[in-house]
C-alpha cells in the first residue's frame, strides 16, 4: 500500500466495501489489489483503509478492454515459535497436490501480534507454553478483540487438558491439537476451515 503523508481535500476516497461494490468484486479482492499496488489507498489515523476513487474509476474503465477478474486468493498460515512444525507444514504442502498456502513463521508472540495487526492470516498456529509469555492470556486477549475476525486459531501443545484448565482454559472458538502433532489431522482442520470460508463468500454473493 502506498504511504501518503497529506491527502488533498479535493481527492475523493472510498471505503473498501464501497470500492468492492463499484468494481463488483469481493472485499478481499480489493484488499489484495491494494496490497499488490493495483489500487492506490491510504489509512486514516484510526487504521481504516481508504481507497482513491480515481484509482477505482481507472480500473472500472479498463474493464471495457479486459474483464475485471478477482485475484486468486493467497491463503496465509502463521506459525508461532515452532520451527519444526513450520518445516513439517512446508514439506507437506510442497509434496502434496492442491492447496499451496503461504506459510509464515515468527519467533515470538509479540511478533505474531505485529503480523496480525498488519494483515490477519487465515490461520494462526501457536502454543501456549512460551518463554516469558502467558499464552492463555494472550489467546484470550486475541479472542476478545476484533483482530481474529475470520482467522482460525489453532493451539498445538504438549500440555494436557488438566494443565490447560489450570491455566484458565482456552477460549471456546480456539481448536487444540496435542503434540506431537499429526500433520494430516492439522491439515484436515485447516482445509475444512478454508472450505467453510469459501462457502460463506459464495453465500454472501448470492
Amino acid at each position: 500500500m502506498k504511504t501518503v503523508s497529506h491527502i488533498p481535500v479535493e481527492l475523493e476516497t472510498l471505503s473498501t466495501r464501497d470500492a468492492a461494490a463499484r468494481l463488483k468484486v469481493s472485499v478481499r479482492a480489493v484488499q489484495l489489489w491494494v496490497a499488490q499496488g493495483r489500487l492506490d489507498a491510504w489509512k486514516t489515523p484510526g487504521g481504516h483503509r481508504r481507497i482513491f476513487k480515481a484509482s477505482v474509476d481507472a480500473m472500472c474503465a479498463s474493464a471495457g478492454a479486459v474483464a475485471i477478474t478477482e485475484p486468486t486468493p493467497t491463503i496465509t498460515l502463521l506459525v508461532v515459535n515452532d520451527e519444526s512444525l513450520h518445516a513439517s507444514l512446508d514439506r507437506y504442502f510442497a509434496t502434496t497436490a492442491g492447496l499451496r498456502p503461504r506459510i509464515q513463521f515468527v519467533q515470538s508472540s509479540l511478533e505474531s501480534l505485529i503480523k496480525i495487526g498488519q494483515e490477519s492470516p487465515d490461520v494462526l498456529i501457536t502454543d501456549v507454553n512460551m518463554p516469558d509469555v502467558d499464552g492463555v492470556a494472550l489467546l484470550r486477549l486475541l479472542a476478545g478483540s476484533n483482530q481474529i475476525g475470520r482467522m482460525k486459531v489453532i493451539v498445538c501443545t504438549s500440555l494436557t487438558q488438566q494443565q490447560l484448565d489450570a491455566l484458565g482454559g482456552l477460549p471456546p472458538m480456539i481448536e487444540c491439537h496435542p503434540k506431537p502433532v499429526v500433520i494430516n489431522d492439522l491439515v484436515t482442520s485447516i482445509s475444512a476451515h478454508l472450505e467453510q470460508q469459501r462457502r460463506n463468500v459464495r453465500r454472501s454473493k448470492s
